[in-house]
């Protein structure tokens, strides 16, 4: 299978040739390229689970050196050496290093870090180490919901027209990608999947999906959790 972040399984079962809307999740044989413009629920998932799997890796005792070299030190100029086994520790002492002034006792970071994203030590490398405690959840949202736009030079659909909050712009382009393919539109499908993918729960689209990506996905999504 193909990279789930360029070939998004809800639009390639919306434009399969019998679409099933009870698998619009599951793996399809047509293969598109989506391209993701807008900070959606599910351009997010698969922006977080195939794109940034450092939100997924916890600063915990089971981090590994590999995952420092390949998350932290790929995206840093100033790398990191590691010199024990208490890694995650090391990292934060690390950025105290670097700190004029901090107003609290190491442990305190060590507990504050424990257990949250690998890629949270990257917001180290941009502010003070007191700030990125103070303002932690506005930092990491922002890291989380923040990506480039999918460039294609093949023939690709735009996700963020697709199921975009006007049905009537969504509809049309849905009907100008039939033409494109040479499908037949399914309008009342479309129209309940659209209905799907502006009101889905949190819960129904994660129900199979591992702790640590469900909990980076209702950090970002707080208020959708409960519906």
């Amino acid at each position: 299978m193909d990279n789930p972040f360029y070939n998004n399984e809800v639009v390639n079962n919306l434009f399969s040739l019998k679409p099933d809307f009870d698998n619009i999740l599951n793996e399809c044989d047509n293969k598109l390229i989506t391209v993701y413009t807008i900070k959606g629920l599910l351009s997010t998932y698969y922006n977080i689970k195939y794109k940034r799997q450092d939100l997924t890796i916890l600063l915990d005792e089971q981090l590994s050196e590999n995952d420092i070299d390949d998350y932290i030190n790929s995206e840093i100029e100033e790398k990191i050496v590691l010199k024990s086994s208490h890694y995650y520790k090391e990292l934060i002492d690390h950025y105290l290093g670097k700190q004029q002034r901090c107003r609290r006792m190491p442990k305190y970071y060590y507990n504050f870090f424990y257990k949250k994203p690998l890629a949270c030590l990257l917001l180290l490398e941009r502010y003070s180490i007191d700030r990125v405690v103070n303002t932690y959840q506005k930092l990491m949202k922002k890291e989380i919901m923040s990506y480039g736009k999918i460039v294609s030079d093949k023939f690709s659909i735009d996700y963020s027209w697709l199921f975009t909050v006007e049905l009537e712009f969504g509809l049309k382009y849905y009907k100008d990608i039939c033409s494109q393919l040479k499908l037949q539109p399914d309008i009342p499908y479309y129209i309940g999947l659209y209905v799907y993918m502006n009101t889905c729960n949190i819960e129904e689209l994660l129900k199979y999906e591992s702790t640590e990506v469900q909990d980076i996905m209702k950090f970002c999504y707080e208020d959708r959790t409960c519906q």
